[in-house]
Parts: C-alpha cells; structure tokens; sequence
C-alpha cells in the first residue's frame, strides 16, 4: 500500500468491511426479487470507493508524476504524428466535490498541465449547471452526462476551441 493503492489481492477476507455489503445487497436485492435495486446499491458503493482512491492517488507525488508523464508522452508522440492533442476534463458527480479550500481533488494538477497541453476542465462548469438543471443521467453504471449535458458542453468546448485556434492564429 506504499503508493496509497489497495492491494491487488484485495478479497473479501481482506476488505470485508468493502465487499461485505457489496455482496448482501446484491444477495438481498434478488432474494426479494428486487435485483436491479440492489445491483444499484452495490454500484453505488463501487462508485464511492472509486472516487476515495482516485482522491488519493491525486495526492501521491508518485502517481501524479505517472500521469503528468503519460500525459506528456502522448502529447509529443500527437505532435511527432502531426495531430494536435486537446484534454477534456468531465467529471463524476463525485469528482465536484471540494476541499476546504474550495479545490477539487484534482484541480491543481489539471491546472498545472495546462502549461503544456490544451486542456478543458469542465468541473466549474459543469457545477454551475447542477445548480440550474440536472445534466446527468444516472444509470446502472453510475452517473452520465445527459443530452442536455452534452449540448451544454459542445456549445463551451465549441467557444474554447474558437478562441484557443484564434490565439493561435494571431500569436
């Protein structure tokens, strides 16, 4: 667990406090002959767990350095083909969550890439949005954007693109 990451053999022996109810509202949900509900209160617990790791992994210098690499290596082997790389940060519901200091758990990395690729986070967006009208769908996989969602978000990466190639343009 040196990086902060669970262990790769993670069982239920292990982590029982974390697939003990995973497993009891599935079990439950189809003794009841109401599945699907508890197939969404086991996805529901996958979804928090996962947004409690990629929380610590964005606090690891180890891992952010990881991913600053993976991320400048594809935007050199973009422009090696002549493609230019654009990032488009969409959060989870999740993901909008803040800190004391009202900060994603992920914003000052997304911030800091922002010197060395064109990169769009949505989250300030996207959480201005929520207050007006809903723009996720919520599924069995978790949350989605929704259509409105969507259009919302072309219409502003649409503008970003605009004013990023007209700076281009004119530098």
């Amino acid at each position: 667990d040196e990086a902060g990451v669970e262990d790769r053999r993670d069982t239920i022996a292990r982590r029982p406090a974390r697939h003990a109810p995973i497993l009891w509202h599935l079990t439950w949900g189809t003794i009841r002959a109401r599945w699907y509900e508890g197939y969404l209160k086991a996805v529901a617990i996958v979804l928090r767990e996962n947004a409690r790791v990629n929380t610590r992994l964005y606090r690891d210098p180890q891992a952010q350095e990881l991913l600053r690499t993976l991320i400048l290596r594809f935007r050199d082997r973009c422009i090696a083909a002549d493609i230019t790389p654009f990032f488009l940060i969409l959060p989870q519901p999740a993901d909008m969550e803040r800190d004391q200091s009202g900060k994603t758990y992920y914003e000052d990395f997304f911030s800091a890439m922002k010197e060395h690729v064109d990169l769009l986070d949505m989250t300030d967006q996207i959480a201005a949005w929520q207050e007006d009208k809903d723009v996720f769908v919520h599924g069995p996989l978790g949350p989605h954007i929704n259509p409105t969602g969507n259009m919302l978000i072309a219409k502003h990466l649409l503008n970003h693109l605009t004013v990023s190639r007209h700076d281009v343009a004119t530098a």
